[in-house]
């Protein structure tokens, strides 16, 4: 069987779209290979795995770590023998894809912010092929979101409040300082470092109807029951809501690698589809004021993202793949 290596780690917002991928790939053999996948709580090893050393390069020890990855994964790859290797950026598959340039094996990478992430810019010049998932970017083609059912609207407004699997705590705390002020149902995901306990004893205290949940694997059935949607803007967050048409109050983590989330919600912003609340101006006011807004004005944005679709009549990344390997 025809074998190709999956380079991806770190949250869910690379390990997701990989695994899709992954499960999109079942006619060939299929090992992910990463730093420290065998730590990784967002990795469901349903696949063949090797988890190799690396670090973000923070300190001298760092180059330590980045040599013994790298020299982990070009004995893996050797005796691998994959055609390809697919990248999903972060320095979690930095050794790994450093390893097939060193061997000459071909890769292909997967962007899916508004900017290239260093990794991905690193390589892109010499990669066989890049999607892009929310822009068209230098080296790369425009790929296919989210296929989706459509959302349908609610009597009854449901906002959908989430920090991404790892949560947000400053996220959490705001949104409950304004909840009882607001008509509405939630479906709040509390992400691994919330207190869900805490959380859900607040909205049993105040009679709010609620789903609260620490993760949510199908996202499309929390998306396709809101109306707003409260969040971070991580890429794969940001192309789901503008698959479902879900607008937004957007809070970009703000400590993500070279702003890319600020970048991802403003170009939300800029379709009209989503409000932007950077995070040291979030208070209850403005939060108030954003969600007021953006539930005022739901059909709207929802038709202004309608109109931004331009993924849809895009290739699929799987369909880039297979024209790579001559299969297409």
């Amino acid at each position: 069987m025809r074998h190709i290596v999956i380079a991806a780690g770190g949250t869910g917002g690379h390990l997701l779209p990989a695994s899709a991928l992954a499960e999109e790939l079942s006619a060939y053999a299929i090992t992910f290979m990463g730093v420290s996948l065998d730590q990784n709580p967002y990795f469901s090893k349903r696949w063949p795995w090797i988890s190799v050393s690396g670090d973000a390069l923070r300190k001298v020890s760092s180059f330590w770590k980045i040599g013994c990855g790298i020299w982990q994964s070009v004995r893996a790859l050797r005796r691998l023998n994959p055609e390809l290797v697919i990248g999903f950026g972060s320095y979690h598959s930095f050794p790994v894809l450093a390893a097939a340039r060193l061997l000459g094996i071909p890769y292909m990478l997967y962007e899916a912010n508004a900017s290239y992430g260093k990794v991905n810019r690193l390589f892109a010049a010499h990669a066989s092929g890049i999607g892009a998932q929310l822009v068209e970017l230098p080296y790369a083609t425009l790929v296919a979101g989210p296929k989706v059912t459509k959302s349908t609207s609610n009597q009854e407004p449901t906002l959908l409040v989430f920090g991404g699997s790892q949560g947000a705590e400053k996220l959490n705390q705001t949104f409950l300082s304004i909840v009882t002020k607001l008509d509405v149902s939630v479906i709040h995901l509390v992400g691994k470092n919330g207190n869900i306990e805490e959380i859900s004893a607040f909205y049993h205290r105040h009679h709010i109807k609620v789903c609260v949940k620490v993760f949510e694997e199908n996202m499309h059935l929390a998306y396709n029951r809101a109306n707003l949607a409260i969040c971070r803007a991580g890429a794969g967050t940001i192309a789901e809501l503008i698959a479902h048409r879900l607008p937004a109050v957007l809070i970009p983590y703000p400590y993500a690698s070279e702003g890319h989330q600020l970048e991802n919600a403003r170009l939300m912003e800029s379709m009209g589809g989503a409000l932007v609340i950077e995070e040291s101006k979030l208070s209850a006011d403005s939060l108030l004021a954003a969600v007021a807004k953006v539930l005022a004005h739901e059909s709207e944005m929802r038709e202004a993202l309608e109109a931004n679709q331009e993924y849809e009549r895009a290739t699929s990344f799987k369909e880039m793949i297979l024209t790579h390997l001559g299969e297409a």
